[in-house]
């Protein structure tokens, strides 16, 4: 059986714990040396594995970005369909979907530019 990589058995209990208990299980401190970025705000990107993995510039591919913005829509969309958006989340929305548009003209050209903001 292969070794799980530095810090991911704490992950799986912190997915797998109710809140209260997967508190028992911090991420680590020290580096896992090899991230897996979700996004806290809209500036920075933090690993689900360790408190050193942590960027503000976008740790995504183009292709990346489009699939994951177009997801949040979807989430948000799915959302609307229960209850009105409130103002924060359609300021979401635009701004994820210009977001999705610029990595998808990124991905589809293959030029080299700065992520929506």
């Amino acid at each position: 059986m292969k070794p799980m990589a530095k810090y991911r058995t704490r992950t799986w209990l912190r997915m797998k714990l109710p809140g209260p208990l997967s508190d028992l299980f911090p991420k680590g401190a020290g580096n896992c040396g090899d991230h897996e970025w979700y996004r806290s705000d809209w500036e920075t990107w933090r690993c689900v594995h360790c408190e050193a993995g942590v960027t503000r510039e976008n740790p995504w591919s183009p292709e990346e970005t489009a699939l994951l913005s177009l997801a949040a829509i979807g989430s948000l969309a799915e959302g609307a369909l229960q209850r009105p958006l409130t103002e924060l989340e359609v300021n979401w929305l635009d701004r994820l979907v210009a977001e999705a548009n610029l990595a998808t003209t990124v991905a589809r050209e293959g030029t080299v530019g700065t992520q929506a903001q």
